[in-house]
């Protein structure tokens, strides 16, 4: 439902590559280079809205954009904000100031919009107010703000190239990205079947298609049950099993297919769930969920790839396609399948099995 990432969403940092220091600066920088990788992550907790953006740079008023757009969200969000130097100041205390981080109300406009022309100006909103809470950490957490714009102002579907425009209310040149927008994501019906013999020798497989413009795919297996602490009231809950995060696509493949052994399910229950005496489960069912990620993300990770090892630079280099700014526009596509089960030899095997057999199921 929206595009850019925070709660529920892998926290990616950004950073211009500049050798002069400026306002977050070397308490964060180390932490930024490390973390650049974990735009992949993205992908896979894979939700929802608003990034903490690391910045630094000169003086100068430089955009820093991030937003992942989706054909079926029913509302796109872009986190816009600007670098900032402190120029002999408290850097912790500015971040703290929300003028300092973000444009104000008359400085800067932002436009989404498709090559016919739909689409038209994002709506300047508070994130905090839209259900989407900025996590307290080095920059301010209120305001939360965010650029909108209505699936109904702007319907993506996939295929389709979109172009970001951002003018500004001085003389400064104004600021595009483009991206491709994603096909649409399909599970198997059958792989995996709908009741899975999770056998730990067998191999349980996951397959799936996609579009054009795929380069990486994300997997997970939602596991759902219910809990209760003996004498108390059961509860739903669930376990993110993060099957695999980033598997390459195949251009030449009509699907994609990932493999694991059963044993690996049986083994992060095992690793994810606490064993004590009075606590009684009951096994629900199964989601499996795939995010396909766009070529972005490939130059992401290849510029990483290619500053890894004995003659890697200082600096982790960084992918950018806002053109005039630093940042990212790029489009996800997601795809999830309900209703799966373990057959009755497996659900033996959760209850009394070796691995699993202390976890109260």
């Amino acid at each position: 439902m929206f595009g850019v990432l925070d709660r529920g969403f892998s926290r990616i940092q950004w950073h211009p590559l500049n050798p002069r220091k400026s306002a977050i600066q070397t308490k964060y920088s180390m932490q930024m280079q490390r973390n650049i990788l974990l735009l992949c992550l993205i992908l896979l907790s894979f939700s929802h809205c608003s990034t903490d953006i690391e910045l630094e740079g000169p003086a100068d008023l430089i955009p820093v954009v991030y937003g992942i757009l989706e054909a079926n969200d029913t509302a796109h969000y872009l986190r816009i904000e600007k670098v900032f130097q402190a120029q002999g100041a408290n850097a912790e205390q500015l971040a703290q100031d929300p003028d300092q981080i973000y444009y104000g109300v008359n400085e800067m406009t932002a436009s989404l919009e498709k090559e016919n022309g739909s689409g038209g100006p994002l709506e300047r909103v508070d994130g905090n107010l839209e259900g989407f809470i900025r996590e307290a950490g080095p920059f301010a957490s209120a305001p939360n703000v965010l650029y909108k714009i209505k699936s109904n102002q702007l319907r993506l579907d996939g295929g389709e190239n979109v172009k970001l425009q951002l003018n500004f209310s001085e003389n400064i040149p104004p600021v595009t990205a483009e991206t491709t927008i994603l096909q649409p994501v399909t599970i198997s019906n059958s792989s995996p079947p709908t009741s899975v013999n999770m056998g730990y020798e067998r191999t349980i497989r996951t397959s799936w298609s996609s579009g054009e413009e795929v380069t990486l795919h994300s997997l997970q297996w939602i596991i759902q049950y219910r809990e209760r602490r003996v004498p108390g009231d059961w509860e739903d809950k669930t376990l993110v099993w993060t099957v695999s995060d980033r598997i390459e696509d195949t251009p030449s493949a009509s699907q994609e297919t990932f493999t694991f052994q059963g044993r690996q399910f049986y083994d992060f229950l095992a690793a994810s769930l606490e064993e004590a005496a009075n606590i009684q489960r009951q096994f629900v069912g199964i989601e499996v969920q795939v995010l396909s990620m766009g070529t972005e993300f490939e130059e992401i990770l290849r510029l990483a790839n290619a500053n890894v090892g004995i003659t890697s630079t200082q600096f982790d280099p960084v992918y950018t396609n806002i053109e005039g700014g630093i940042g990212v526009l790029t489009s996800r596509a997601r795809a999830t399948r309900t209703g799966i089960s373990l057959s009755a030899i497996s659900i033996d095997s959760l209850k009394n099995g070796m691995i699993t057999g202390g976890l109260g199921f």
